[in-house]
């Protein structure tokens, strides 16, 4: 059991100061985001905070299952809702966002909960864009301003279902096609039901590329949770000024946001630097042999896993794990966390 409680952090950022690509100006962004506190005893002092990134086109509640895991009522936990994903979609509406702008957020969101409460030092969970491109990214990050906090906030990073590197050509033109497709579809629509139903479908068939097809439990569950969590979190981010959806604009909205997943900068040369530069930080890195969004095959884990060093990096195989596996293999996974938070993070 916990109780739980919805908040947001603010903060400034300038886009362009990472990457060039966008134009210079300093904008306010506020990230939403839910902690969850074990209530049937204290937090230990020995246990660190879970921080949950979600994939791309979903939000906190995503996390469902790790919430409401027993295994996991232990820990403090922390769920996010991205920049320009669900309620921290960004003002004004369909404004950019980057992957840096996420870590930030990241570190932001933990300076106002360990500071306050000192709590230990967090451990971020992620998958696909919420693993490398977000959790390794806020590792960096952190590690880089360490002179400048008294206290550093993250102890470890399970990167699931990611890749490290920049997106590559081939996927590049199936998402542009796919968001173009969406938006054309839109731009026809002529109420918000009629776009909202474009949603479902849209939702329907990411979750099919993502989640196993069997109709056993807990993978069915698993896909029409996740079906629900995609569709919800786009009919908020992909709404107009007013909160209306739109078509033209829902589809402007997801074209941009896929031209920022498209177009993200990869981190493996900076991972690669010796001495490390995540410091004693460590990495698990999990892959499923069924991920159709970043093919086992093409050794994605493999190359993360080498560029962050044997000092640091540990893998982790899902047999028959497709690409959401946190969601589909949570019991699987948990385990294998809790486990390598005692022996790697704790020790």
């Amino acid at each position: 059991m916990s109780t739980s409680q919805d908040k947001t952090v603010s903060l400034s950022f300038n886009l362009h100061e990472r990457d060039s690509s966008f134009p210079s100006s300093l904008q306010s962004y506020t990230i939403a985001y839910s902690v969850y506190t074990p209530v049937e005893a204290p937090p230990s002092s020995s246990l660190p905070v879970l921080v949950f990134c979600h994939p791309f086109n979903n939000s906190r509640h995503y996390w469902k299952p790790q919430i409401e895991d027993p295994l996991l009522s232990s820990f403090t936990k922390i769920a996010i809702d991205a920049p320009g994903f669900a309620h921290s979609r960004t003002q004004p509406a369909g404004s950019p966002w980057s992957f840096d702008l996420a870590a930030a957020g990241v570190l932001a969101i933990l300076d106002q909960e360990i500071g306050e409460k000192e709590l230990p030092r967090a451990v971020i969970i992620g998958d696909s864009m919420g693993g490398a491109h977000t959790g390794l990214r806020a590792a960096l990050r952190d590690e880089e301003r360490r002179k400048d906090v008294k206290k550093a906030r993250i102890a470890g990073v399970v990167a699931c279902g990611t890749a490290a590197e920049e997106e590559s050509a081939d996927f590049v033109a199936d998402y542009t096609k796919d968001a173009e497709a969406f938006a054309d579809k839109c731009a026809s629509c002529t109420s918000p039901e009629e776009v909202s139903a474009q949603i479902d479908a849209f939702a329907a068939s990411m979750a099919a590329a993502g989640y196993t097809d069997s109709t056993e439990e807990p993978f069915a569950s698993a896909r029409e949770h996740g079906i629900k969590v995609i569709a919800d979190s786009l009919k908020l981010c992909l709404a107009n000024e007013d909160g209306i959806l739109e078509g033209k604009k829902a589809g402007e909205s997801m074209k941009l946001n896929y031209g920022i997943l498209n177009h993200r900068k990869g981190l493996i040369p900076e991972l690669a630097v010796r001495p490390s530069p995540l410091g004693d930080i460590q990495v698990l890195v999990v892959h499923g042999t069924d991920d159709a969004a970043y093919p086992f095959e093409r050794k994605y884990h493999e190359r993360t896993a080498t560029a962050v060093g044997e000092n640091n990096a540990e893998t982790y195989i899902v047999e028959d794990g497709p690409h959401f596996v946190t969601a589909s293999h949570f019991e699987e996974l948990d385990k294998k966390i809790v486990e390598w938070i005692a022996r790697k993070v704790q020790k």
